[in-house]
């Protein structure tokens, strides 16, 4: 019944004052010489900021032993989360609420906003210019993602249409591009780069981005063990993520590089389109007011849809700001 839940419910509490205070309280220690962290990222644009702490080594400067795994989506890290593989991940809004809802998740820090990323491609000859085009038609989205519910909740009720109004084919973010250019779905709702491959491929062309649909956090997921267990690896974490943001700004063709890399595999990115993606996150690790009321949000509406009962969340906890604001004053 709920579709979201893929992965066994831990149904750890997270709100306990003990362990909010043994958190805190760890941060006294300082960094420790290699905390060994089980770390799940996505291997995309919006995994970034996780990825260059990577491959520049950031994460180790900053005494992390980290063992990396690279996930396609945001929802596979959340499940590896929950099934207590990794013990922490880069994970989307979507995503993160439900881990967040059952008590098995907190967030520690965010990774981007990633707004300006999601995006409608339509193909080439397939008539659709605007979202009200894309009635009756097929269209290619990775169910249960973040950029998912938000064409669904937010893009589609924007321009006077349902989930009904469109036949939705789960496909995954890879695929996007073929399933459009084989004419199996007339349109993708997907992320960069993506739909700016797409683009430069002569396959389709931009119906709408997500900007002003949506914020599209995601976030530095954590299990309450780690919280509690290895305070110093959080704080290491937030100050591996500050750094990175601060080299998203002044030092953009290494971040560049490392983006072409990513997808190099599949479609080399023009030097035009690397930094025109750049440009489509903000890596700020640090909570935007409005994040707390954003994820209510969306779990009222996943309550509503059926596809999560019904539960009260505490975001103060959830979104624990404890070691961002240990690190920020100097910590």
């Amino acid at each position: 019944m709920f579709e979201l839940f893929t992965a066994p419910a831990l149904r750890r509490p997270l709100t306990t004052a003990a362990l909010a205070a043994a958190a805190v309280a760890g941060l006294a220690g300082g960094a420790a010489a290699q905390e060994k962290v089980q770390f799940g990222y996505q291997y995309s644009l919006w995994g970034l900021p996780a990825v260059v702490a990577m491959e520049t080594g950031v994460f180790k400067k900053h005494g992390l032993d980290i063992e990396g795994r690279r996930f396609g989506a945001g929802k596979d890290v959340r499940d590896a989360l929950v099934a207590g593989s990794i013990s922490v991940g880069t994970v989307g809004g979507t995503p993160f609420v439900v881990g967040a809802a059952l008590g098995e998740l907190a967030a520690i820090a965010t990774v981007s906003y990633t707004g300006k990323s999601g995006c409608v491609v339509a193909g080439k000859n397939s008539g659709i210019n605007s979202v009200a085009d894309l009635k009756g038609r097929k269209v290619a989205s990775r169910t249960g993602s973040t950029t998912d519910m938000v064409f669904r909740t937010k893009v589609l009720p924007g321009n006077n249409l349902d989930q009904k109004s469109v036949t939705i084919v789960n496909v995954n973010f890879p695929d996007h591009v073929s399933a459009v250019a084989g004419g199996s779905t007339d349109a993708f709702a997907g992320v960069e780069p993506t739909c700016a491959i797409a683009v430069s491929q002569g396959i389709g062309h931009y119906v709408v981005t997500f900007e002003k649909y949506d914020m599209l956090p995601n976030m530095l997921a954590a299990t309450p063990d780690f919280i509690k267990k290895q305070p110093k690896a959080a704080t290491a974490f937030i100050k591996s993520m500050i750094e990175v943001d601060r080299m998203f700004k002044t030092d953009p063709k290494t971040v560049a590089g490392i983006l072409a890399k990513i997808y190099a595999q599949n479609t080399a990115l023009s030097e035009e389109v690397t930094y025109k993606l750049l440009d489509t996150i903000d890596t700020t690790p640090d909570y935007v007011p409005e994040l707390a009321p954003y994820f209510q949000a969306q779990v009222d509406e996943l309550v509503e849809q059926g596809r999560m009962p019904k539960t009260t969340v505490d975001w103060s906890k959830v979104l624990n700001d404890s070691f961002l604001k240990s690190v920020r004053s100097g910590g």
